[in-house]
């Protein structure tokens, strides 16, 4: 069993209005906007504002470990996602405690982000191109907490 979220553009007639966050399960919800379907007062990334509390919502109990699961899926711990005080420990006890985790770090270092970075379990020996993306395999035993990581080149929002 998988568990875990990712999060997907959200397009109307080619124009990115925002994005929206997924589970493996299938449940969705805003997790930016721009313009008029944009939550207001809350934190904003470009010209997106995050709405943190669907966010959490929805991912926060996909990080929590639950007996049967095998795989766990971060897409992805970026800039909106880090607006959430509760979501970078989640992540970390999830990496202390899952049995595989396959997540996605922005290649440029994002300051909340050092402490996964450093994670005793993620290693980053090799990096092979994927497109406009860099697939990472972590090295060591094969238990290692981490399946690989993804990283790939901050752009403006």
């Amino acid at each position: 069993m998988a568990r875990g979220f990712y999060t997907e553009e959200v397009r109307q007639g080619g124009e990115r209005l925002g994005f929206d966050v997924v589970t493996l399960d299938g449940r969705r919800g805003p997790l930016a906007r721009a313009g008029a379907g944009a939550p207001r007062g809350g934190p904003t990334v470009g010209k997106y504002a995050v709405d943190v509390t669907s966010f959490e919502r929805l991912a926060l109990p996909e990080l929590r470990p639950q007996q049967g699961a095998q795989l766990y899926c971060v897409d992805e711990v970026g800039k909106m996602e880090l607006l959430s005080p509760a979501f970078l420990p989640a992540v970390t006890s999830l990496l202390d405690a899952a049995p595989v985790v396959l997540g996605t770090l922005p290649v440029a270092r994002l300051p909340q982000a050092s402490s996964i970075r450093i994670h005793g379990g993620l290693q980053h020996p090799g990096q092979r191109s994927v497109g406009r993306r860099k697939a990472r395999r972590p090295a060591g035993p094969q238990n290692s907490p981490v399946l690989g990581i993804l990283s790939y080149p901050l752009r403006g929002c």
